[in-house]
C-alpha cells in the first residue's frame, strides 16, 4: 500500500503525475493524480439583548454587555454558518487569568463542534459576575480549523438590581376580631418598584402564618414598573402577632418586611342599660316620638358602624346617625324616632348595631299607635211626659274606645239648667272607660214639648252634642190604689191592664216612684192591643202599722190621656232562708259552715242566736258561734259552728240573725241528726 499527503496551497482542482519504480520492470508506474481544494468559507454572528451583529476575523470586535446584574448570568448567543463546501469546526476559548481578575465566570453551552456545509450551528455563552465591579476588554476567541481566528473583547459593568419598597415594616395596629377567615377584611398593598432596565425576578420564600396572608409566590418586574402585593391581617385570636415576610430578588438580593398586628375583641355597648327595653307607651298617630341613647365603644381601635331599625308596616322607623366611626374608648349619641301611622299598631323592634360580620343588638323599643275615639252612645234622649214638680232621670254612657285619656266638661246655658241637670257635670275619661250620665228632668211649669241641645267638651278640642226633649203635664188624680203585701225580702209582682184602642203602635214611658217598686221603663203595644204592665214591689225592709212603702206609676199615652196609680206595700215576717240538715256524731266536736249573705248596699252587724224549736232538753247540745257576725254590703260570707252533742236522736233548731238597729233579721231552719 502506498499513502500520498497532498497539501493544497490555493483553492482549485489540481492534477499531477507520480510515477513509481518498480524492480524488474523496465518502465516506471505513472499514476495520475487529480484533487479539488476548497477554501473554508463562513459567518459567525452574536445576539445579544435582541440585537445581532458580525464578527470579523482581521480585527477584535468589541461587545459591550452593558449593565449586569450580580449573579444573575447573561446570555450571548453565537451563530455559526457555513457558506461554503467544505465542513470545518470550531473551537472557543474564555481567557481564565482575564476572567478570575475580573471576578467573571463564563460557561459554553458547547465549547467546539462540527459545522457541515451549509448548515449552523449555535452555542450560548453564560456570563457570571459574582460581585460588583466594572470590566473592559476581557478577550474570548474562536478558532476555526484551518480558517481564521476571532478574537473578542467583552466590556460591562456588573451591579445589584435597583428598586424600592412602599415599607419594610408595617404595624396593623388593633383590629376587631372576625368571626370567619376573610383575606379581604383588613389589607395592606405593599408596593414594589422596579427602578432598572431590566426585569427583575422577585421570590417570596417565608411561609405565611395563619394569621397572614401574602398575596405573592414568584413573578417577574417588568423594567420601570411596579406590583402591588396585597397583605392580608387575618385575627381570629386576640392577642399580638408578628411575622417576617422574606423576598429574594433575582435569587442574590433577600428583603425582609416585618408586620406587626393585633386582635382585640369589639366591645361596643349601650351605656344605658336600663334602656336596652324602651316602652314608648302610647304615641298619637301622626306624631314622632324621639329618644337619645349613648353608647360606648370600649374597643381599642376605630369601629365602622351602620344602625339598622326594625322597619314596621303602620310605623315610620328611623335611627341617625346611619353610618358613623366610633373612636376607641370614646362615646357617641343616636336618635331613634318612631311615628306610628295607624290607631292600635304594635310596634315592636330592634335597633342593632353592625360591623362587617357582628350584629349586636342595641335595644329594644314597643310602642302603641293611639288616638281619640271618645262618643256618647245616645245622641238623642227623649223623656217621657212628667208631671210638673216631679223629675224622671235617663241615663247616657261617654265611652272611649280610644288610647288617650281626656277631660270632660257639660256645657248648659241658664235656661237649660232650669229644666235638666246633668251629673256629673266634669271629669276625665280614660281609655277604655265607660261614664254613666245621670240626666234628670225636673219642670217647674207646664209645656206640650220642649227640644233643647247640651254640648259635652272635650279637653282634645272635641265637642260631642246631645239632643233633649221631654214634656210637662199637669198631675191628673188617682185612678185607684194597687196594694202589695208580701214576705220581706220577697218580691210580688201586680199587674195593670193598659189598653191601645187606635190603629197606631204605642211607645209608652211608664214613671215609677218608690223605693222598692220597678217596672219596664219602656213598653210597646201594638195597634188595638193590650198588655199587662207588671209593677214589680221587692221590699228589702220590713214595714210598720204606720209606715208603708208608698209608691206610683205614671202613663203619659200618646192621644193625650194620662193616669196615675198609687203604689201601697206592706210587708210580713220573712221566710227562712233555708232549712238545713247537720249529721254529727255523739260526743265528738264537730265543726260545721253556714253561708250567710247581706241584702243591703250597707254593712250589717247580725247578733246571733241559737234556739230549739221542739220539746227535747237544750242541754243535750252545745251549739256554739260567733256572738255577732260582720256582713260587708251585698256579699255572702262563711258563719261558723261547732257543735256537740251529748246523746243520740234528731231535733230541730232555729238560727235567728238579728240586725239590732234595723230590726231586721233573718233565720235558718236547723235538723241535726246524732
Amino acid at each position: 500500500m502506498v499513502r500520498f499527503t497532498h497539501v493544497p496551497i490555493r483553492a482549485g482542482e489540481e492534477t499531477f503525475i507520480v510515477k513509481c519504480d518498480i524492480k524488474r520492470k523496465a518502465e516506471p508506474l505513472e499514476l495520475t493524480v487529480r484533487t479539488t481544494c476548497y477554501q473554508v468559507e463562513m459567518t459567525i454572528k452574536y445576539k445579544y439583548q435582541n440585537e445581532t451583529r458580525t464578527l470579523y476575523s482581521h480585527f477584535p470586535n468589541s461587545i459591550n454587555l452593558g449593565r449586569l446584574y450580580e449573579r444573575i448570568p447573561c446570555n450571548v448567543e453565537f451563530i455559526f454558518t457555513n457558506i461554503g463546501t467544505a465542513p470545518w469546526y470550531f473551537q472557543c476559548e474564555p481567557d481564565k487569568i482575564a476572567n478570575e481578575s475580573h471576578e467573571l465566570k463564563m460557561s459554553l453551552s458547547t465549547a467546539a463542534g462540527l459545522v457541515l456545509s451549509k448548515d449552523s450551528r449555535s452555542v450560548s455563552l453564560s456570563i457570571v459576575a459574582t460581585k460588583k465591579n466594572t470590566f473592559t476588554d476581557i478577550p474570548f476567541s474562536i478558532k476555526i480549523t484551518k480558517g481564521p481566528e476571532f478574537n473578542i473583547l467583552f466590556s460591562g459593568n456588573a451591579a445589584m438590581p435597583e428598586y424600592t419598597l412602599s415599607f419594610r415594616e408595617y404595624d396593623f395596629g388593633p383590629k376587631i376580631l372576625l368571626n370567619k377567615y376573610d383575606k379581604g377584611a383588613y389589607c395592606v398593598e405593599l408596593i414594589i418598584t422596579n427602578m432598572d432596565d431590566t426585569p427583575i425576578v422577585l421570590t417570596k420564600t417565608s411561609e405565611d402564618p395563619d394569621f397572614l396572608n401574602v398575596d405573592l409566590l414568584s413573578c417577574v418586574i417588568q423594567p420601570r414598573s411596579r406590583i402591588q402585593v396585597p397583605v392580608s391581617f387575618i385575627p381570629l385570636t386576640a392577642g399580638v402577632r408578628e411575622s417576617t415576610i422574606r423576598l429574594v430578588f433575582n435569587d442574590v438580593k433577600e428583603e425582609t418586611v416585618h408586620i406587626k398586628a393585633e386582635g382585640v375583641k369589639l366591645d361596643i355597648l349601650l351605656m344605658n342599660g336600663k334602656d336596652e327595653m324602651i316602652d314608648l307607651g302610647i304615641v298619637e298617630v301622626n306624631k314622632t316620638v324621639r329618644r337619645e341613647e349613648e353608647i360606648r365603644n370600649n374597643t381599642q381601635c376605630t369601629v365602622p358602624v351602620w344602625l339598622e331599625m326594625t322597619v314596621a308596616n303602620d310605623f315610620i322607623a328611623t335611627v341617625t346617625p346611619k353610618t358613623f366611626e366610633m373612636r376607641p374608648n370614646s362615646s357617641s349619641k343616636i336618635g331613634v324616632s318612631l311615628t306610628p301611622k295607624k290607631r292600635g299598631a304594635l310596634y315592636n323592634g330592634d335597633v342593632t348595631l353592625h360591623h362587617a360580620d357582628y350584629k349586636i343588638p342595641l335595644l329594644s323599643m314597643t310602642c302603641l299607635g293611639g288616638g281619640y275615639d271618645i262618643s256618647l252612645n245616645r245622641q238623642h234622649v227623649p223623656f217621657p211626659a212628667v208631671i210638673i214638680g216631679s223629675s224622671v232621670v235617663e241615663h247616657v254612657c261617654l265611652v272611649n274606645q280610644g288610647e288617650y285619656p281626656a277631660r270632660y266638661e257639660w256645657k248648659m246655658d241658664s235656661q237649660v239648667r232650669q229644666l235638666f241637670n246633668i251629673a256629673p257635670q266634669k271629669g276625665n275619661s280614660n281609655p277604655g272607660s265607660f261614664i254613666p250620665f245621670e240626666i234628670t228632668f225636673y219642670p217647674t211649669k207646664l209645656f206640650k214639648s220642649i227640644t233643647t241641645e247640651v254640648c259635652c267638651m272635650l279637653s282634645n278640642g272635641q265637642t260631642l252634642a246631645m239632643k233633649l226633649t221631654g214634656a210637662c203635664l199637669e198631675l191628673p188624680p188617682s185612678k185607684e190604689v194597687i196594694e202589695f203585701k208580701t214576705p220581706v225580702r220577697k218580691e210580688l209582682i201586680n199587674t195593670i191592664l193598659l189598653e191601645n184602642k187606635t190603629y197606631t203602635p204605642w211607645t209608652l214611658f211608664p214613671v215609677l216612684s218608690g223605693k222598692y217598686y220597678s217596672g219596664e221603663d219602656r213598653v210597646e203595644i201594638n195597634p188595638n192591643g193590650k198588655l199587662d204592665y207588671e209593677v214589680r214591689y221587692n221590699p228589702l225592709l220590713s214595714t210598720t202599722e204606720d209606715k208603708k212603702h208608698m209608691g206610683s206609676v205614671f202613663f203619659a199615652f200618646p192621644d193625650g190621656r194620662c193616669m196615675l196609680y198609687s203604689l201601697q206595700g206592706e210587708t210580713m215576717p220573712p221566710e227562712g232562708v233555708s232549712t238545713i240538715l247537720w249529721t254529727v256524731t255523739a260526743k265528738e266536736e264537730t265543726p260545721k259552715s253556714l253561708e250567710v249573705e247581706n241584702w243591703l248596699y250597707e254593712p250589717q252587724r247580725m247578733k246571733v242566736t241559737f234556739s230549739r224549736t221542739d220539746r227535747g232538753n237544750p242541754e243535750m247540745f252545745i251549739i256554739q258561734g260567733p256572738e255577732f257576725i260582720d256582713l260587708p254590703p251585698k256579699c255572702v260570707k262563711p258563719y261558723e259552728v261547732h257543735l256537740y252533742a251529748l246523746q243520740e236522736g234528731v231535733s230541730n233548731w232555729k238560727i235567728e240573725m238579728m240586725n239590732e238597729r234595723l230590726k231586721e233579721y233573718l233565720w235558718y231552719s236547723l235538723t241535726l241528726n246524732v
